[in-house]
């Protein structure tokens, strides 16, 4: 019953934590169908908490890639929203530092998206909101894969102009004198990094 009010619409109409019971039922179905339709709602609505920290079970820990990718997805959407957990939940899979889906480079190239996703509307002016997802991206530019640098420098190349002369290309001994700018850029936008975080 619950998957087919998921996948009819009918608990997107509703939305909000009205909804969200369901939709946790959802995301702790049995069934990988139902848990990847209840994270596909959640890319464009809103079902409160309870929801948010289900999708960040999914996102981090599901067999199905169809559920964690969907998770991961509407994940970016609640960083968005500046739901608790969100941006953390991201940046631990975008760098490979979560536990569960042993840092499967699809995984991490969703999350990184959904980080970027996250700064948009930071970007505009009120950094610190989106400052774990800005220092996760900082940190990408230096990573192994070069389609996390690629992903993660263009979401940080709209907020300066020249993008610090950082190419996602260069060796890493290149990268080393722009990424330090990018860090310094951060530090000055969105506040000192919290302990833990």
């Amino acid at each position: 019953m619950v998957r087919e009010q998921v996948e009819g619409g009918a608990l997107q109409r509703v939305g909000g934590p009205q909804a969200g019971a369901a939709i946790v039922q959802a995301l702790r179905s049995r069934s990988a169908g139902a848990r990847a339709a209840a994270a596909e709602a959640c890319e464009t609505v809103s079902f409160g908490r309870a929801v948010c920290e289900e999708l960040a079970r999914v996102a981090s820990s599901d067999e199905s890639d169809r559920a964690a990718h969907a998770a991961l997805r509407a994940l970016g959407a609640y960083a968005t929203w500046n739901y608790p957990g969100a941006q953390e939940v991201l940046a631990k899979v975008a760098l490979g530092t979560s536990e569960g889906r042993s840092g499967k480079l699809a995984d991490r190239i969703l999350a990184a998206e959904g980080l970027a996703r996250a700064t948009r509307l930071a970007g505009l002016g009120n950094f610190a909101d989106a400052g774990v997802a800005f220092r996760a991206l900082v940190r990408l530019l230096d990573d192994e894969e070069a389609r996390l640098r690629q992903a993660a420098f263009a979401a940080l190349a709209r907020f300066v102009k020249d993008g610090f002369g950082y190419s996602p290309g260069a060796p890493a001994a290149a990268r080393r004198e722009a990424r330090a700018k990018w860090e310094a850029w951060c530090a000055e936008r969105c506040g000192p990094e919290e302990a833990g975080k």
